[in-house]
């Protein structure tokens, strides 16, 4: 799993600016199936690429789906070693962060 995206590249993924995105992304969680932050450290939240990804791509035909995840290389499956990915990005988060553990 790679690093969770911090708010300012979640709202550029979802091509909003950093202040919307700030202003309503628990709505869009409560409303529209978006994926909840897998990482809070203080006020700092961060959240899973792959779930971003594949909200963007929730409305997109199965056919492809497919096809998508074919070229990416991804699996289907987000849920993979998410116990030790969490606890190694939420690591070094503190370790950026200088929060001590």
């Amino acid at each position: 799993m790679t690093r969770p995206l911090t708010l300012e590249e979640t709202a550029c993924e979802i091509g909003r600016s950093a202040d919307w995105f700030g202003r309503n992304w628990k709505r869009l969680v409560a409303e529209q199936d978006f994926p909840p932050p897998i990482l809070k450290v203080r006020r700092h939240y961060g959240w899973a690429p792959e779930h971003v990804q594949a909200w963007k791509d929730r409305n997109l035909p199965e056919s492809l789906k497919a096809r998508v995840v074919e070229i990416r290389g991804e699996t289907p499956s987000i849920e993979q070693d998410q116990d030790n990915a969490v606890a190694e990005q939420r690591k070094e988060i503190h370790e950026r962060l200088g929060i001590a553990s």
